[in-house]
């Protein structure tokens, strides 16, 4: 699986980006792909949140054996509890997958996952608060809070390579990598249409 680390806009990336690796995959011209995105500056999502935070992106074409769902149903608690599971061992909180797209730490949301599957491709994004947010009420918490130490590139890298290999095991090798020039070009185009 290839992995690419990157530092796009929330807006750039849900609108170019993820669509654009959408593309490619369905097409053949790239392979499933996990993305470590970070949002360096503060981003809204989900309508309201002003967040600097990160996101766990994962594009996997479920007509592979190696993929283990074929539907959204059954992606959210494999994905999210595997995830929940990696933040208690890798960070020693009291992290539980909250049906249907959640991660909370004692009731407060930490992480919330949407998904998409269209011609076979599943598209999970999983947005994880790493900061404290403004404006936001007491039903949400982030990592530095609950681990009451700076988060650091490698702790997200970690969670993101924990959760893979916890569902997937060692089968598909997860190697750094990049956006390919036919991702890069859809990724182009999109953004010109917005």
């Amino acid at each position: 699986m290839r992995f690419i680390r990157a530092n796009y806009p929330y807006t750039d990336f849900s609108t170019g980006i993820s669509p654009a690796v959408e593309k490619a995959l369905g097409e053949g011209t790239s392979g499933n792909t996990l993305i470590l995105n970070m949002f360096n500056k503060g981003s809204v999502i989900a309508g309201s949140i002003a967040s600097a935070g990160g996101a766990i992106l994962l594009f996997l074409d479920t007509s592979q054996a190696v993929v283990p769902v074929k539907t959204i149903k059954d992606a959210f608690p494999l994905f999210l509890g595997a995830m929940a599971d990696t933040m208690k061992e890798q960070f020693k909180i009291n992290a539980k997958y909250s049906p249907l797209n959640n991660i909370e730490v004692e009731g407060r949301k930490i992480v919330s996952a949407s998904a998409r599957l269209e011609n076979k491709i599943l598209t999970m994004h999983l947005m994880i608060n790493v900061l404290p947010a403004k404006d936001v009420d007491n039903g949400f918490t982030c990592l530095e809070q609950e681990v009451k130490r700076k988060i650091i590139d490698s702790d997200l890298i970690n969670l993101a390579r924990g959760t893979i290999e916890s569902i997937f095991g060692n089968t598909l090798g997860i190697k750094p990598g990049d956006l390919t020039e036919i991702e890069k070009s859809y990724a182009s185009q999109l953004q010109r249409v917005k």
